[in-house]
């Protein structure tokens, strides 16, 4: 394809998406200055990273034309991904694995991708083999274990990652056990 077709053909995609409509009135902050702003004195740069992602998550929860698209949903999980990594010594990394880990094993329902469910099975192992003692560790081992059981037909990988989950004293555990 030639320079000027491709070019009437972009043109031409973009008029009828109406890219050249009239601007959108600018936001007054976007995200990442929103929660800087927000950031309190004593908050660090996990905290405020994390609250990027939520806001991310909260956006991609709110727009359903995004909510449509898995490359959306793959990029907020990046972001929560990216603050568990960063920053492994701080109390929001479990968390935000965890979130990475809700985050793609809802997009897999959706998107029946296998790619998918693997992210959210190793997200939650990630959060089990280094946070093991951590308030959402039981969570992370009941939703591993129901994945393995449901979804991935493991029997014996979801009676032990339930097992891990009845062991640890949170909330998961009597679900566990039943």
């Amino acid at each position: 394809m030639s320079k000027k077709v491709r070019r009437a053909y972009l043109c031409a995609a973009r008029a009828a998406a109406g890219f050249w409509a009239a601007p959108a009135p600018a936001a007054p902050k976007t995200a990442s200055k929103a929660a800087a702003a927000e950031a309190k004195p004593g908050d660090g740069k996990a905290d405020a990273a994390y609250r990027e992602a939520k806001e991310a998550y909260a956006k991609l929860k709110a727009d359903p034309a995004r909510r449509k698209f898995r490359h959306h949903w793959q990029n907020v999980a990046r972001r929560f991904e990216a603050v568990a990594s960063r920053y492994e010594k701080s109390e929001r990394a479990p968390e935000a694995l965890y979130n990475a880990a809700e985050l793609n094993q809802e997009l897999s329902r959706f998107s029946q991708n296998a790619e998918d469910l693997a992210a959210a099975v190793r997200d939650y192992e990630r959060l089990l083999e280094r946070w093991p003692k951590h308030r959402l560790s039981d969570d992370a081992a009941y939703a591993l274990g129901r994945i393995k059981a449901d979804r991935l037909g493991d029997p014996s990988g979801a009676r032990k990652a339930l097992k891990v989950a009845a062991s640890g004293g949170g909330d998961k555990a009597t679900e566990a056990k039943a």
